[in-house]
């Protein structure tokens, strides 16, 4: 049963690979930043995708510079309104769907799937049951509709709200353990990065 499990999930994970290759194929740039994150640019629209899995966090569009070292990785982010439309309403929908579709992913949740499933975004029934309607265990997903319905969150959701009420958010990942700090106004992110005891070596200019 595991075995099966496994094999429907992998199934189901293909088309997030899929998107994630396109977008390495057709987009201006792909660069490596360790332990799994990768920057990625597909035209306009650029964004640091989650190391290790599809549940951890990484750093939305549209991410205007960024620098790394072998612990951190520090990220100045314009909110674009464009990319949480349509990159993470697909992003959403390979979220769902490994824990809709695999009997034994809930019980053996690791601990980014652990964070999502106490987020709102699974905890919030009638939200579960909304997304879950319109995602199908063949792919066949009504795309505009989840689309609008990521849509309603993002206007709707506090942490979101924060995220747009700004011009510009700093973040930062810690990359040990997969930890993203953000979004922060300029001042927040310095006292952050003093904090986590990030050498000034890396660094935007002008901090």
């Amino acid at each position: 049963m595991k075995v099966k499990n496994n094999i429907q999930i992998g199934l189901l994970l293909i088309p997030y690979f899929f998107f994630l290759s396109a977008c390495q194929g057709l987009g201006d740039a792909a660069d490596d930043l360790g332990n799994g994150y990768v920057y990625r640019s597909d035209g306009g629209m650029r964004w640091i995708n989650p190391g290790g899995s599809i549940y951890a966090d990484g750093i939305d569009g549209n991410v205007l510079k960024y620098k790394y070292n072998h612990d951190y990785i520090i990220a100045i982010q314009e909110p674009s309104e464009e990319y949480y439309k349509s990159h993470f309403s697909s992003i959403m929908i390979y979220k769902y769907s490994g824990l809709l579709y695999d009997s034994l992913a809930i019980k053996n949740a690791d601990v980014h799937q652990k964070k999502f499933l106490n987020s709102r975004w699974w905890q919030d029934s009638t939200l579960r049951k909304r997304m879950a309607a319109h995602i199908s265990p063949d792919n066949n997903n009504d795309n505009a509709v989840i689309e609008s319905i990521v849509d309603s969150v993002i206007k709707s959701d506090p942490y979101y709200k924060l995220i747009f009420s700004g011009k510009l958010n700093y973040w930062i990942i810690r990359k040990k353990d997969n930890e993203l700090f953000g979004p922060f106004s300029q001042g927040e992110y310095l006292r952050k990065r003093h904090e986590l005891g990030i050498p000034k070596e890396l660094a935007f200019d002008k901090e």
